[in-house]
């Protein structure tokens, strides 16, 4: 009993740590943009993100162009993709369940408050019908932060920021 506790608590640490990993690649290529404008309209400035991974072959084989959209929802809702935010905050959740009798209450809580505050943030002029469609297919639902919208500069560092907020777990 005790190897299988520890090997959940040692899967669940490690899944958190593989999802605050992702969003801290993510966060630091939105500020390189943000700095650099001439980025702003390179083809190919979100692909290292995707070859820094290692994963660039079945990134081309699965996604395509290495855009910013398909680069985003590839590292974080993609759940064929094993490594993405969502992929690993569902195998964390579930570590952290299968020992949820002996790991303290307060840790339960905060995974699964993150895994339910999972964010999707568009473009300024909102989702086309292919990622709405994405969304549904992932079962990503709907929230609003009021009449206001977030500029798709910033709303990118706000998502990553909420996952950054329980990287200290």
């Amino acid at each position: 009993m005790l190897s299988r506790v520890a090997n959940s608590i040692f899967w669940m640490s490690r899944y958190l740590e593989r999802a605050v990993n992702a969003a801290r690649l993510i966060e630091t290529q939105l500020h390189m943009i943000l700095d650099l404008p001439s980025l702003r309209e390179d083809p190919n400035a979100w692909k290292p993100l995707v070859d820094i991974t290692g994963d660039g072959d079945y990134f081309s084989e699965k996604v395509g162009a290495p855009t910013r959209e398909n680069v985003m929802f590839f590292h974080t809702f993609d759940s064929a993709y094993p490594h993405s935010i969502k992929s690993c905050m569902t195998s964390a959740r579930e570590n952290a369940r299968s020992v949820r009798e002996v790991i303290p209450s307060e840790i339960w809580e905060m995974i699964n408050k993150l895994y339910l505050q999972v964010v999707m943030i568009g473009p300024e002029g909102g989702f086309s019908e292919e990622e709405i469609l994405k969304a549904n297919k992932e079962k990503i639902k709907e929230i609003s932060f009021g009449k206001n919208r977030f500029r798709s500069e910033t709303a990118g560092v706000f998502a990553v920021s909420i996952i950054n907020n329980y990287k200290n777990l």
